[in-house]
């Protein structure tokens, strides 16, 4: 009898999860098949729901964990891996190649991703043995079957196969997409899933469990594509940009599916970059949704996309959260920079929607931005300003990325440094103005919040500086407008140790409402008034829960 090939999928960050375990599904039955989930981008440090600091790390932030996945891969001597990375875990991608060929030099290395297909095909070449330079189920499937019968045919000439053969790069032509709805479903629960957690970078952990299975949260791809390509964004260098849907039928039977092994779900989250709200489609989902599912959700959108007519579909369906992406409060920032022609009174206008249906809304912020002049600052300020509370800022750094359209006009017009253009910077989601450089490495060692030399650089120096301050300071609702708005006047007539106290007092009050209930308190009264009575009470047993039952996990004997 034939000995199946061992293969392991590995999902580097959230955002290849969901293909890692739709890739499982598809080839399970033809081979021995893992899955292992890396969590390794770190949350530096955290005060309750209102301030969160997260930037993307390196393989040096996590040597420990490095060894961990070698005894791991030692231990089981797989024939094939997979590993599907965005631009930011550039750094962890060639130090997982490494290790891997270090510990199995048999073991054939495939890579897959935007940033492997669109940005970096040669350099990504040079870890690994294949590209996957498509949608990734079909080729996958067919590279297992070709391996498995150990064929010496090179090149192997599968459609989206990219590879080196006698010193040449070999690209076989994508053949067109697999239809929507036959693309599996994804794979939960399987006895051969592990993930590696690194909450403790000096004591990370390997766990043979499935944590979406005992978690609250679940995932649901309704389709793939985006139909906008904002400059910074990979859909912009993006050869082929489409937009296809599954059918709605096929999207309620994995969430189906998906209920029946993850248990405790109580939220949804549609990883779409764009939910999609056409007349038809948004319809029937609404309708359907709320029969045969009826758990609250939370969607992404693009502002000028919601009339009030949708939301209530939507909020009727169970939607209790957005996403949307402003990235800028200047419209001619978002207009001649981003390419985004969504105008400023939309926005307004969706938000005054938002509100009123109380759907609680998290806005992107871009912030670090070359060409915004002081007048672009203040029109951004205005703006937020204006938002109804409460809503939450994402703030996030603008990254360079190889090849953007963004990436390239800034090197064009000097306005980065060309080191700052690569994939192994990548980006900072924090709520203060920072960001990560190859030189800026000051907090790594050691961070505390609203540490007096980070303060220092924000309230020093230009100010757009302490414009980032302020606008992070409008995401926290429990803040009184009335003194929002007399920081805002203060602030416009330059006047700076205002800036400076209040920094202080907010530096306080976070820390109180860190280590006491009031914190608590305060979001739970704002929960009640956005979700209601029962959902709170359901929340707050699951707290008290927490507090007292340490969940079952089963930690892998190396």
């Amino acid at each position: 009898m034939q000995k199946k090939l061992k293969n392991l999928f590995i999902g580097l960050g959230i955002g290849y999860h969901h293909q890692v375990r739709i890739m499982h599904s598809m080839v399970k039955e033809r081979c021995d098949s893992s899955m292992l989930f890396f969590h390794i981008e770190k949350n530096v440090d955290s005060i309750g729901d209102d301030l969160r600091f997260n930037y993307s790390m390196g393989y040096k932030d996590f040597p420990k964990t490095f060894d961990v996945f070698r005894e791991f891969i030692k231990k089981n001597k797989f024939d094939l891996i997979g590993l599907g990375f965005m631009s930011h875990h550039w750094d962890i991608y060639v130090e997982l190649s490494k290790v891997i060929r270090e510990t199995l030099p048999n073991c054939k290395i495939i890579a897959g991703g935007v940033h492997a297909w669109h940005v970096s095909q040669e350099d990504t070449l040079k870890h690994c043995d294949y590209i996957c330079a498509a949608e990734g189920e079909e080729l996958y499937s067919r590279l297992v079957d070709h391996l498995t019968s150990k064929s010496e045919v090179s090149p192997i000439r599968i459609p989206g196969l990219i590879e080196k053969h006698e010193g040449k790069t070999i690209h076989t032509p994508v053949k067109p997409y697999m239809p929507m709805d036959d693309i599996p479903f994804p794979t939960y629960g399987h006895e051969n899933t592990y993930s590696i957690t690194s909450i403790n970078v000096d004591k990370p952990i390997l766990l043979n469990e499935d944590s979406l299975v005992e978690g609250q949260w679940g995932f649901v791809h309704i389709g793939r594509g985006c139909v906008f390509r904002c400059t910074f964004c990979i859909n912009s260098i993006h050869k082929n940009p489409t937009v296809r849907l599954r059918s709605v039928d096929r999207v309620i039977a994995e969430i189906k599916e998906m209920k029946k092994a993850c248990k405790n779900v109580r939220m949804l989250f549609f990883e779409d970059e764009i939910f999609p709200v056409k007349g038809n489609f948004l319809r029937e989902f609404c309708e359907k949704y709320k029969k045969e599912i009826n758990i609250p959700f939370w969607i992404c959108l693009y502002p000028h996309m919601l009339s009030e007519e949708k939301l209530k579909m939507l909020k009727s369906a169970g939607l209790v959260e957005i996403t949307m992406g402003l990235q800028s409060g200047s419209q001619r920032i978002r207009d001649q920079i981003y390419d985004r022609k969504d105008k400023n009174e939309i926005i307004l206008k969706e938000n005054k929607i938002l509100s009123k249906h109380k759907v609680m809304t998290y806005y992107d912020i871009i912030i670090r931005n070359p060409w915004e002049t002081e007048k672009d600052l203040d029109e951004a300020l205005d703006l937020i300003n204006q938002l109804k509370r409460p809503y939450y800022l994402k703030i996030y750094t603008l990254a360079y990325y190889p090849n953007h359209p963004i990436s390239i006009r800034a090197l064009r017009e000097k306005m980065v440094d060309p080191k700052e253009v690569d994939a192994r910077i990548g980006y900072l989601a924090v709520t203060t103005p920072h960001r990560v450089s190859a030189e800026e490495t000051f907090w790594e060692d050691a961070f505390v919040v609203w540490h007096n030399k980070l303060r220092t650089r924000m309230l020093s120096g230009l100010k757009d500086e302490s414009y980032f301050l302020l606008i992070a300071y409008h995401g926290f609702w429990f803040i009184p407008k009335m003194l929002l708005n007399f920081l805002y006047k203060r602030f416009k007539k330059n006047s700076r140790w205002e800036l400076h106290v209040f920094s202080y007092l907010i530096q306080k009050l976070l820390i109180v409402r860190g280590y006491n209930s009031t914190r608590y308190f305060f979001i739970t009264l704002t929960r009640l008034k956005q979700q209601g009575l029962v959902w709170v009470i359901k929340k707050i047993f699951s707290k008290v829960k927490s507090k007292f039952i340490i969940p079952k996990r089963t930690s892998s004997t190396l």
